[in-house]
């Protein structure tokens, strides 16, 4: 064999351990993109079950704040009809002459 042709072969098989070499990268670089994509897919599957959680948070705070709210309104409804009541005992003493001095 001459010399060109031996430097042809060697730079050959340096090209195919070349090529062997970049496969091998490039599976590596695969399976960390695929491993970087299924981590990133479950974040967004948590990130949304999050959401999810905040939002029913929020409607239970409003649920509690609307209960508030009635519950208040009714207790000022009873507040009012007993002070109406109350006022018209002491009306009725009052007027019969019952009042204690």
């Amino acid at each position: 064999m001459s010399d060109v042709a031996i430097a042809i072969e060697k730079d050959v098989e340096t090209i195919k351990r070349s090529i062997k070499c970049l496969k091998k990268k490039d599976e590596e670089i695969l399976n960390v993109l695929l491993k970087t994509k299924m981590l990133l897919d479950r974040q967004k599957i948590e990130d949304e079950k999050l959401a999810v959680l905040e939002d029913d948070r929020i409607l239970e705070e409003e649920e509690v704040v609307q209960t508030f709210e009635k519950e208040t309104a009714q207790i000022a409804e009873v507040h009012s009809t007993i002070r109406s009541e109350f006022m018209g005992i002491i009306y009725r003493h009052r007027s019969d002459g019952t009042e204690e001095k």
